[in-house]
């Protein structure tokens, strides 16, 4: 054996090594577990054997026509904090890094006030916006909420129903800024600066250079973006676990089917139910997907630079 030949199979096997773990987990994890799901779907425990049926999807058919059942509050709950995650993360967080990125007094202590929440645990913060919401008892919100809205007691702000999803929707809100923060800033970072100094040489304003040069320059990171919260449109939650468990209308469609999955025995039909519910809203998302993604590449061409 040569040593070119020696060397090209260490390489080989070297790769193999590092390719192997991430492929075991890939095909595993996603492939096995996605695939097993599929089949449960159609599946119905009976006598603690499985047969194959479709009383699964019925199940969730009959669901769905009960006006004010579980399915339909899940449902606008998600909707909802998907349309704040959206404005939030995409729209209100490309215009916050905009301005980040053009030098505004203060940016770069804007950046790490913005960015801090994201590098504290998740239990931290929610522990920490309990104590000032309030949760068994008053926080100071709760006061504030109060005087404002003019209330005989101080409410609860997240264990009453008129009060828990707002609450929530402003949790996100407030800690979901900067969720793009990073990846806005790197690709506005990688716009040529003689490009924005001719810009501001024609006299453009702030406005056409954000929606006529900048946006079009970074679209293919918009595509992306918008492309992963359109694919995420039905498992949109908020930290539902960590406050409500779902109580006090907060339920949504993850924690549904979390909570039908969630220490159920190998054989109980609720984890067959919850794999139709998945599948259902898999047909359903797949081709709004595609649709955006396709729709989005035809609005605005990609520029090159």
């Amino acid at each position: 054996m040569t040593s070119r030949t020696k060397n090209s199979r260490q390489r080989k096997i070297f790769i193999f090594c590092l390719v192997i773990i991430p492929l075991l987990n890939f095909l595993v994890f996603y492939i096995y577990v996605n695939f097993n799901s599929i089949l449960m779907a159609f599946q119905t425990i009976e006598n603690g054997k499985s047969i194959w049926s479709m009383k699964n999807f019925q199940m969730l058919f009959d669901e769905i026509k009960i006006p004010g059942s579980v399915f339909w509050e899940a449902l606008r709950n998600t909707g909802l904090f998907f349309l704040q995650g959206f404005i939030t993360g995409i729209i209100t967080g490309f215009i916050i890094c905009y301005f980040l990125y053009s030098g505004i007094p203060g940016s770069k202590i804007f950046r790490i006030l913005l960015f801090l929440p994201g590098m504290i645990s998740t239990v931290v913060i929610c522990k920490l916006f309990e104590m000032v919401v309030g949760f068994e008892g008053p926080g100071p919100v709760a006061w504030l909420v109060q005087k404002l809205n003019g209330l005989d007691r101080v409410p609860t702000l997240l264990s009453d129903p008129r009060y828990a999803m707002p609450t929530l929707l402003f949790y996100n809100i407030w800690f979901g800024i900067a969720g793009n923060m990073v990846l806005y800033l790197g690709a506005l970072n990688r716009i040529p600066k003689d490009v924005l100094e001719y810009a501001k040489l024609d006299g453009c304003g702030w406005v056409r250079e954000l929606l006529q040069i900048i946006l079009p320059l970074i679209w293919p990171t918009m595509i992306t973006f918008i492309t992963i919260q359109f694919t995420g449109i039905f498992g949109a939650s908020g930290p539902i676990f960590l406050f409500t468990q779902g109580k006090y209308g907060t339920y949504t469609i993850a924690y549904w089917l979390f909570e039908k999955i969630y220490n159920m025995p190998e054989n109980s039909p609720s984890l067959n139910y919850a794999s139709a519910i998945g599948l259902f809203f898999t047909l359903i998302a797949l081709p709004i997907v595609f649709s955006v993604r396709w729709g989005l590449g035809k609005l605005q061409e990609a520029a090159e630079y």
